[in-house]
């Protein structure tokens, strides 16, 4: 099933907007709708970015340095979500690569231990380094 009329896609090579999924779009969006009453960071659309994988982190990029601290929030546990599947985490089941919790906690480290509620400076820098660790992943 194509959807070249429909425009470019993220793996359209001639396009340098890594942001152009309508879909991942309107879920970010909807980051803070409908929180879950017992775990406020949770949101089904933090779910379902965090379903997608690392090609949801462009998208991010903006809710991790929102002013509100509670969207902040939503997208570090989507960006959290992406990664743990990334590595081999499935809902339910847990860790099903052997090393994989450990190179998550690695990477999440070595890309500035991004923290909702840390200082801009701080925010930013791991943004950035988020960003760049996406544009070497393939979707």
């Amino acid at each position: 099933m194509s959807n070249h009329a429909a425009g470019p896609t993220t793996n359209d090579p001639t396009t340098n907007d890594p942001t152009n999924d309508p879909t991942i779009k309107a879920l970010v969006a909807r980051i803070d709708q409908d929180a879950d009453p017992n775990h406020a960071d949770l949101t089904p659309a933090v779910e379902q970015l965090g379903e997608l994988g690392p090609k949801v982190i462009p998208y991010l990029s903006d809710t991790l340095n929102a002013k509100d601290e509670l969207t902040r929030l939503h997208a570090q546990r989507a960006l959290e979500r992406a990664l743990e599947r990334h590595f081999g985490f499935v809902p339910g089941q847990g860790w099903t690569k052997p090393d994989g919790e450990a190179r998550f906690r690695t990477l999440w480290i070595k890309n500035g231990n991004y923290d909702a509620d840390g200082a801009e400076p701080a925010r930013e820098a791991s943004i950035k380094a988020w960003l760049t660790w996406s544009s070497t992943q393939r979707s």
